[in-house]
């Protein structure tokens, strides 16, 4: 899908479905797997998501049906999902996102309020019926009633076996067992309700519409700790001091989410790790350590 051409199936079915011509494009990334564009078709707007695979724009309509049926944070709208001949296509409604650089106490203030309002969606365990993934890595969501079990096993284990594969097994090993000692320290008296989470929070996949409300998109759901949505808004260069300090107001953290929040952070810089390489490497083992020096 890396050129436009009119007479490719997916485009064709987009028409139909819609019963109208696609009259603009605008590309926002295009590789040979995957391209993600705006187009105009029969006078609206759709964003538009292009894949050679289908399993991962199948969990994105999965979880983005989840957080739509909540009532709570917005989440694009999906339309249209359909596999045509090699491609998967995923048409969403088109949100209009205003620049949140200027981001107001009001704007966090609702954005903790919607956010929380999710997260008051619970399940009896951990996980989700079935597996997703984060960015382009698989996410494994077994259901698990034992949080530090499940964080463990089913979140930090995938990644650091991915990482061994991958060629990092000389840097991690050793600290990946003493992370193992401790984690029962930090994890182990932690007991979270099981709350639906976006599960792949960081500050790129929030934005705000026009009328100031706050929007998600890119989810990789789950039933989780809620804390783990507020450690990686930020984790990617935003600063979370106002988020955290609007949702304290709604629900106080326990003590000792600090280390928590470092805890679930490196998962996200593990799967970073995985998925672009050597240059993750110094900051997931500068993690790690931090992780361990909670515990003494």
């Amino acid at each position: 899908m890396s050129d436009f051409d009119k007479n490719h199936p997916a485009w064709i079915h987009i028409e139909k479905h819609f019963d109208g011509a696609v009259t603009q494009i605008d590309w926002l990334r295009r590789t040979q797997a995957q391209a993600f564009c705006k187009i105009c078709c029969a006078g609206e707007r759709y964003f538009v998501k292009f894949s050679s695979q289908h399993k991962p724009l199948v969990a994105e309509l999965d979880g983005l049906r989840a957080i739509i049926g909540t009532r709570t944070i917005r989440a694009p709208n999906p339309l249209l999902l359909r596999r045509v001949a090699s491609t998967t296509i995923l048409v969403m409604e088109h949100l209009h996102l205003e620049d949140r650089s200027d981001s107001s106490d009001q704007y966090f203030s609702k954005f903790a309020t919607t956010l929380h309002a999710m997260h008051c969606n619970q399940s009896f365990s951990y996980g989700w019926p079935r597996d997703n993934f984060i960015g382009q890595s698989q996410q494994i969501n077994t259901r698990c009633k034992d949080w530090l079990k499940f964080f463990r096993d089913y979140r930090l284990a995938p990644q650091f076996n991915l990482a061994n594969r991958n060629g990092h097994a000389t840097s991690l090993d050793s600290l990946k067992q003493q992370l193992y000692a401790v984690l029962p320290d930090i994890l182990g008296d932690h007991h979270p309700t099981a709350s639906l989470l976006h599960g792949d929070m960081w500050s790129g996949n929030v934005g705000c519409d026009q009328h100031g409300q706050p929007v998600t998109f890119d989810p990789a759901v789950y039933f989780g700790d809620p804390e783990t949505d507020l450690a990686m808004f930020g984790l990617f260069g935003a600063t979370s001091e106002r988020l955290i300090a609007c949702y304290q107001k709604l629900s106080p953290l326990r003590d000792g989410w600090q280390a928590r929040f470092d805890v679930y952070n490196l998962y996200h810089l593990l799967n970073h790790l995985n998925i672009f390489g050597q240059q993750y490497l110094t900051s997931t083992c500068e993690q790690i350590h931090k992780i361990i020096a909670h515990s003494q």
